[in-house]
């Protein structure tokens, strides 16, 4: 049997692998139809699917990483700055 999934550590690796692809953001990696999904659910940890590729955050949102980048440079300049009168 395989290792409990990341997310659940209650339910199999199999149908961690089978309901992600079912909620997958991307459409092209989910499910086409029910009756896909149901034979998935079937066929169950006899022949399971690999779960969906991670996408990184630069990919998936880059807007928000950048904004996250800018924020800790401007906290760190803010403390170096801090740090150059202090000295005096």
């Amino acid at each position: 049997m395989l290792k409990n999934g990341r997310y659940r550590p209650d339910i199999p690796r199999w149908l961690e692998a089978l309901l992600l692809k079912a909620v997958a953001r991307d459409k092209k990696l989910r499910f086409e139809t029910a009756e896909e999904f149901l034979l998935a659910l079937e066929r169950g940890e006899t022949r399971p699917l690999t779960p969906p590729p991670r996408t990184p955050l630069a990919v998936r949102d880059p807007l928000l990483l950048w904004r996250s980048l800018a924020a800790e440079s401007v906290i760190l300049n803010l403390l170096l700055l801090y740090l150059l009168w202090a000295v005096k």
